[in-house]
């Protein structure tokens, strides 16, 4: 699934986006929170959340309890972590997560279900195939008890264990990601004129940028990247350690658990100098290429690097392109910088991203 092939899917979504915007110009959680649940959900899986129009929709409402239930303000998530063995005491505290996680999950079987019928009926053209159609049809080898190689598809249980795994995983980082930017956008005025100059230079005045213009952005990627390296949505990493070895005269034995804290190295002046600082021409090619290539990781790295960073980059584009072509993110009186933030279990806004947003003339 290329980012061209979502495109489309994405930007049905922007006049929904920028109507709720005009209502709601404050306070954003909300409206991104259920703009990009909706419009990934649509473009990877075709799956209709009805998220926009309705607040009340399941995927929202499950999200929602998903990152209430894994984030550390909640005590009782904290005492699982802490003392394990109470876990099963505490499960039924975690009832409306567990209610909704049933409800989830069926909506995606069925979705699965009408996607199939759709398939054996239909057929879907090799260009229209997203995500969903990729995981239907695709095969993969697995070895049998027998010791021999075979290939398989994927069941639909496991396909249901994929798209969960993607939508929990990702859209919470994506969500707040997008309201990180635009706190920035707002506290950082003439950072924000230079992207939006890029943007009109780029695009002009089509109403939809193109695949093509969204990738040649420089200024909105060098914004993005300094945003995430001030407020990193997972300001740390964990590798298991594959054979023993030693790095700098530290002895990493196989099996350990390694745990990289990058807001720390975000913060290392020897890296970033003056790191306090919001300066988005770090992230020109030839100041990058002066750093080691592993002292910026937003996306992790290696083979176990976050699977869907090209969509939500992209997504995340998207969505600013059409805001900053149409409004002036500025700083409103309930605006607070540093912005307060909390472990839920991303990185994310504590209470919210408030801006004010100013119509181009």
């Amino acid at each position: 699934m290329t980012t061209a092939a979502v495109l489309p899917a994405f930007l049905t979504f922007d006049p929904v986006l920028l109507t709720l915007v005009c209502t709601a110009c404050v306070l954003l959680y909300c409206l991104i929170d259920r703009f990009s649940l909706e419009a990934f959900a649509s473009a990877a899986f075709n799956y209709k959340g009805n998220i926009l129009d309705d607040p009340n929709a399941t995927l929202f409402r499950y999200m929602r309890a998903f990152n209430h239930s894994s984030s550390a303000d909640n005590p009782i998530a904290g005492l699982a972590r802490v003392f394990d063995s109470l876990t099963p005491l505490l499960k039924p505290f975690d009832k409306e997560h567990a209610m909704l996680h049933v409800q989830h999950v069926n909506e995606i079987r069925k979705c699965i279900k009408e996607e199939r019928e759709r398939l054996a009926n239909e057929g879907v053209d090799s260009s229209e195939r997203n995500l969903l159609h990729h995981l239907m049809l695709g095969t993969f080898l697995e070895k049998a008890e027998d010791g021999k190689w075979h290939r398989r598809g994927l069941t639909d249980e496991e396909i249901v264990a994929h798209i969960n795994s993607l939508i929990g995983g990702g859209l919470g980082t994506l969500n707040a990601s997008i309201e990180f930017v635009i706190h920035m956008l707002a506290v950082n005025p003439e950072a924000q004129e230079r992207v939006y100059q890029n943007i009109m230079d780029v695009c002009g005045n089509e109403e939809n940028p193109s695949d093509k213009q969204l990738k040649e952005l420089e200024e909105l990627d060098k914004f993005i990247l300094e945003t995430l390296r001030l407020l990193p949505c997972a300001p740390g990493l964990a590798r298991t350690c594959t054979e023993d070895c030693e790095i700098n005269g530290v002895p990493f034995r196989k099996g350990w658990v390694v745990r990289i804290m990058l807001c720390t190295v975000y913060s290392d002046d020897s890296f970033f100098p003056k790191p306090e600082v919001f300066d988005s021409d770090r992230f020109t090619t030839e100041e990058k290429e002066k750093r080691h290539p592993y002292a910026f990781l937003p996306y992790g790295q290696g083979p176990r690097m976050c699977p869907g960073y090209h969509i939500g980059v992209f997504q995340t584009k998207a969505a600013l392109v059409k805001i900053l072509k149409k409004y002036v993110i500025e700083s409103s009186p309930q605006t607070v910088d540093p912005l307060p933030v909390a472990l839920r279990p991303m990185l994310s806004p504590r209470d919210g991203v408030c801006v004010k947003l100013t119509k181009r003339t």
